[in-house]
């Protein structure tokens, strides 16, 4: 496996790879002074979660929304097959996630193909997304995911992200499903 930055202009090799998660728990949160800690509770009912399928949300649709000339593009390959991406997004208007900070990275998008998770992809690829983050002057990196996602959060956990923020009802299309933002400091 290489990890390895690419061009913004191959952004349409990362839709090749799935995002496709099967939601089986939902995690409630309870904010205990300044920190979060959560239950796994069974979810009623199962099924796939697959955020490409969402309308505007895939990643053909972001460079038509932004200008995505400060964002980086990192592919991890094996055998020359693409397994996984991460797309890290720095210093772009209109990218309310920013917080109009030019000290803040935003990691927007993270998959690894189903048949290479939990094999370390993941890992590699956010640490190199990371380092790209601090090359280009970021003190933190945040990032969104949510209480449907398990894998998700204890993967950001288990990297040492610090959970800062739950937002009930945050979607519109997704009323059932809240908004964590984590944040780690480079």
């Amino acid at each position: 496996m290489i990890i390895i930055e690419r061009p913004i202009t191959e952004l349409k090799f990362v839709s090749d790879i799935s995002i496709a998660f099967e939601v089986n728990f939902i995690l409630e949160f309870t904010q205990v002074g300044s920190k979060f800690e959560f239950e796994e509770l069974l979810f009623s009912s199962s099924f796939v979660k697959d955020y490409d399928s969402v309308s505007e949300n895939h990643p053909l649709d972001w460079a038509s929304e932004f200008d995505m000339s400060n964002w980086g593009l990192i592919f991890a390959e094996d055998e020359g097959k693409k397994i996984g991406s991460a797309l890290i997004a720095y210093n772009t208007n209109g990218v309310n996630m920013l917080d109009g900070s030019k000290e803040l990275a935003v990691l927007w998008d993270l998959r690894v193909s189903p048949e290479y998770r939990g094999q370390g992809v993941g890992k590699s690829l956010f640490d190199i997304a990371k380092h790209w983050a601090r090359n280009h002057h970021c003190n933190e990196l945040k990032i969104e995911t949510q209480n449907n996602n398990v894998g998700a959060v204890k993967f950001y956990l288990k990297q040492g992200a610090e959970l800062r923020f739950v937002k009930a009802n945050a979607y519109q299309d997704f009323p059932d499903e809240d908004m964590l933002l984590f944040y780690i400091t480079l």
